[in-house]
């Protein structure tokens, strides 16, 4: 069994806090007590004008329109009944709760979870999904707590008109720029230009052309230049343009001519060892800031890609972001590619599991609820760091649907621990499984909570939907202060999740 060093035991410091007992008088005291320290949180949709001060996790999918946005913020929740955290041991058995404070923060004792036992983190405020009071449970073995201790969970029920917690913003601070491209010195008329988005050149015996540009701000813009032949988009060279050098479209001044600076790109193809040709971007470096490159077209077991060696794009840190389907699971993949301008073989980094199946058993007599759900087949779990096992049961009087997922070092035969309340388990022994499913995952300590937290999904949480049946709501959330940093983390490192599902 593989397992990963918890952040937890790289960084004690963050845990400690005070005892309350008496630290004079030479070692009298009691020893301190560490906790973890986890916050609860609503996530709620406003429009964007109302949101420049508050904690922002993204847009809301789906009410924002194409000139109306609305983001998605978080405020401290002061409705509280059926949110709690519970202690488990090794087995999943039930040892200790906590309940959850008006404003959502809870302290548990470390040693309140003995080793290799679990944290529960239960949301069982009613929420209305199909008709019924539904439950949400997420379960943390101890080697991960750590990795996401002062955690943020959003909860399910609507708390009121609170105000919004303060903080900062996954949507970068972007302003309407111009640009202006010259496509007689690309020797081809461009179709199209690119940067941050898709722009239609327009006229295609245009020589010139005022492009607009949503920019960041400071940051410089990587604009793509195309031809497009029998359907297929060829890209014929590039251009990193500096904030300051765009044009400000409210305001006047001469144009960048950006036509001197387009470099030739050249086009590599090579061969994949997937089931079918997957989906994949590249991913390039340019000074300290990461950018898409262009989708790789692939078929056939081969696919290309374009590739540069000019010093404006970093030759070093490129990536291929590849999802697609192998031998019956779904996967997700970011790879470093070692030499761009040679080639690269995309293929799994993993042993590829063959011949596995997925499957519930509710006699398992190994943990608190009986259920455990079973790889079967030709399985190498120790190439894997973390496994996710989700199920969703119904309870036998088809009144509440138990969503439940934990996270665990790998293992072919995953028990499902206690929810810590008689009913809901039973759900689990004596109800109907709907579906199970199971994510393993290479990870390191930094790309481990971008794992947990891709299980959530805030444009359906807000709203409640629940659309994805893998989806349980109640979201283990990323800070966005970090989600820069997460981004580069995303881009700059090597990672492999793998799924597997199936509905009963």
């Amino acid at each position: 069994m593989k397992k990963l060093i918890p952040l937890m035991a790289l960084a004690p410091l963050a845990l400690i806090g005070c005892s309350g007992g008496d630290s004079g008088g030479g070692g009298g005291g009691s020893a301190p007590i560490t906790y973890y320290t986890f916050n609860f949180v609503e996530q709620y949709s406003t429009l964007e004008s109302n949101a420049s001060s508050c904690m922002t996790f993204g847009y809301d999918e789906v009410k924002s329109t194409d000139t109306v946005k609305h983001v998605v913020v978080a405020r401290k929740p002061t409705l509280v009944e059926g949110l709690e955290v519970v202690a488990l041991d090794a087995n999943g058995a039930f040892l200790s709760r906590y309940a959850i404070p008006s404003g959502g923060v809870v302290k548990v004792p470390v040693n309140s979870v003995p080793a290799d036992g679990y944290l529960g983190f239960i949301d069982s405020q009613g929420s209305s999904v199909s008709g019924k009071g539904d439950v949400f449970v997420q379960v943390f073995h101890k080697d991960f707590i750590g990795d996401i201790n002062q955690g943020m969970f959003n909860v399910i029920k609507e708390q009121g008109n609170g105000n919004c917690l303060g903080g900062a913003s996954v949507i970068p601070n972007t302003q309407p720029r111009f640009a202006h491209l010259s496509a007689s010195q690309l020797g081809v008329v461009p179709t199209a230009y690119r940067a941050s988005s898709t722009l239609e050149l327009g006229d295609k015996s245009a020589f010139a052309a005022d492009i607009p540009v949503t920019a960041v701000v400071n940051q410089s813009v990587l604009g793509t230049a195309l031809t497009e032949q029998d359907g297929k988009e060829t890209l014929v060279g590039y251009t990193l343009v500096k904030y300051n050098q765009l044009t400000d479209s409210q305001g006047g001044g001469t144009n960048v001519d950006l036509s001197g600076d387009v470099f030739p790109v050249n086009w590599t193809v090579t061969e994949t060892d997937f089931d079918s040709a997957p989906t994949s971007t590249i991913t390039v470096r340019s000074g300290s800031n990461y950018y898409p490159w262009m989708q790789m077209p692939g078929e056939d077991h081969r696919y290309a890609y374009p590739s540069t060696n000019d010093t404006p794009i970093n030759t070093v840190d490129w990536f291929a972001s590849t999802e697609g389907v192998s031998g019956g699971w779904n996967f997700v993949q970011n790879t470093r590619m070692a030499s761009p301008g040679n080639g690269h073989n995309l293929s799994l980094l993993v042993t590829k599991p063959s011949n596995t199946a997925l499957q519930s058993n509710q006699s398992c007599a190994i943990g608190a609820t009986n259920l455990c759900v079973e790889l079967r087949g030709s399985m190498t779990v120790n190439d894997f760091d973390v496994q996710r096992t989700f199920v969703r049961a119904r309870s036998s009087n088809n009144q509440a649907d138990i969503w439940l997922s934990v996270y665990a070092p790998p293992a072919d035969r995953q028990l499902i621990p206690s929810t810590g309340n008689t009913d809901f388990d039973a759900a689990f022994s004596g109800g109907t499984i709907l579906r199970q499913e199971a994510s393993l995952a290479k990870v390191t300590a930094n790309t481990l909570p971008l794992f947990i937290a891709s299980f959530g999904d805030a444009s359906k949480t807000v709203n409640n939907n629940h659309e994805e049946p893998q989806h349980e709501s109640k979201a283990y959330l990323r800070n966005p202060a970090t989600a820069s940093a997460d981004r580069a983390t995303v881009a700059s490192h090597t990672y492999v999740q793998l799924s597997l599902s199936t509905s009963n």
